[in-house]
């Protein structure tokens, strides 16, 4: 089991979140820098930078209810959504925030 993450400050890197229950996982993305302050993206939505973490909306549901994840594992899942929204709009990618459908998975 990972060690808990701290809640006065979110720590920066690539995590897996559903925006709703049921829903497909969405690539999310947490980074700081000194110079710039906080940014976080949540499936190819940006906000910041901010030098207050907190006051960015998607901070707070990355930072608590993201799982931790990698790199290429967000980059693949922003890209599939990318994809989705332009040749097929009835994919789930498409549209995270309505719960996937189990009537509609073509079983392997």
């Amino acid at each position: 089991m990972p060690p808990p993450r701290p809640s006065d400050k979110p720590v920066a890197g690539f995590y897996l979140l559903r925006l709703v229950r049921g829903g497909p996982y969405v690539g999310a993305s947490i980074s700081h820098s000194e110079a710039e302050g906080w940014k976080v993206n949540i499936d190819g939505e940006s906000q910041g930078p901010s030098h207050e973490p907190w006051t960015l909306s998607f901070m707070e549901r990355v930072a608590f209810y993201g799982r931790p994840s990698t790199e290429a594992e967000v980059s693949y899942r922003v890209g599939v959504a990318k994809w989705a929204k332009i040749y097929k709009p009835d994919h789930d990618a498409a549209n995270p925030t309505r719960p996937l459908d189990l009537n509609k998975i073509i079983p392997f």
